[in-house]
């Protein structure tokens, strides 16, 4: 007869096989109810999301809904900021038709009383002096009623020492120089060679003849005008066109003064201020539009030692009403 002591029966989680064996038909059972939940799902026809931008405009009561925006912003603004006037967006224009902002700032000071504009925030920019809702910054930083008078319409602008050179805006993005070509009409080059003039109301001091401003822009390209820069280091200074837009500063230093040529009869200059002449302080001088005899490029050049001569001078085909303009001084 043999002693000893009882051996432990196992329970059944200490079953190996029968553990794995559970947990396969587990696992089995999990994956049929996945499939088969995807299959009914994709038996569903499912719904066709599609997206389409409009404006608010578009939308029932869209254009109340803009306005009420707007409104409560430029309380919000007028109400932060105490005694200024906050424009709405809309109201502000910077076009050659129309330009806003009169080229004066008032973040410490109030506008001055003269220019008859209003001082208004731009968040990240600094505070303006910005022409009311129907009125355009002139030649002397003061706000007129209505736009800019257009005096001229689809205009060839040709130099008087050379008859053939036509004035013309490059079309390319990359080009910005100002040119004269004897083939700026020709469709082929890229041309813009017709141009409107646009007249800025008011004139600046006395110092300069109270010359006539305009914006010289092509009917191609209404938002760019031309401008004479002035050289760096020395070199000569060139004519060049610039878009106007928020971001261009005070509108004086993108307009062209156009005055009759003494005895010339219907020939003129161009030419545009270097710096601010608004007051009585006088410290620019005037950039003439003038073709350099040197130049190979087909570039308009700047003048501003004394009158330019036939070089510096214009004449504008068709013909129009200069009855405005004044001898150049």
């Amino acid at each position: 007869m043999e002693l000893g002591l009882p051996v432990p029966q196992r329970k059944w989680y200490q079953n190996k096989r029968l553990v794995a064996g559970l947990l396969a038909s587990v696992l089995g059972i999990c994956v049929l109810c996945s499939a088969s939940a995807g299959w009914l799902a994709a038996a569903q026809p499912r719904p066709k999301l599609t997206w389409t931008m409009v404006r608010v405009e578009d939308i029932p009561n869209g254009g109340q809904i803009k306005a009420a925006l707007r409104d409560a912003h430029a309380r919000y603004e007028a109400k932060r900021h105490g005694n200024l006037t906050v424009a709405p967006m809309e109201l502000e224009s910077y076009t050659t038709q129309c330009y806003s902002w009169t080229g004066g700032t008032c973040r410490f000071l109030d506008c001055d009383e003269s220019r008859q504009a209003q001082c208004v925030h731009k968040w990240g920019q600094g505070y303006f002096c910005m022409c009311p809702d129907g009125t355009c910054a002139g030649a002397d930083g003061t706000c007129y009623s209505g736009n800019y008078e257009k005096v001229a319409h689809a205009v060839e602008i040709k130099n008087v020492q050379y008859p053939s050179e036509t004035l013309y805006f490059p079309t390319s993005f990359f080009e910005h120089g100002v040119g004269v070509s004897e083939s700026a009409g020709n469709p082929h080059n890229g041309y813009d060679d017709k141009f409107d003039l646009y007249r800025l109301p008011g004139v600046v001091t006395a110092n300069y003849n109270d010359q006539i401003e305009f914006l010289v822009t092509t009917t191609g390209q209404p938002d760019w005008v031309a401008y004479a820069t002035s050289g760096s280091h020395g070199s000569v200074g060139t004519v060049e066109m610039i878009k106007i837009s928020r971001f261009w500063q005070d509108i004086q230093m993108a307009s062209t003064i156009i005055c009759k040529v003494p005895n010339g009869g219907s020939t003129y200059q161009m030419g545009s201020y270097d710096g601010y002449v608004t007051g009585s302080m006088g410290l620019a001088s005037i950039h003439w539009f003038y073709i350099s005899a040197l130049s190979i490029t087909g570039g308009v050049n700047e003048w501003i030692r004394g009158p330019p001569g036939p070089q510096g001078q214009w004449t504008f085909h068709p013909s129009f009403d200069d009855s405005m303009l004044h001898t150049c001084a």
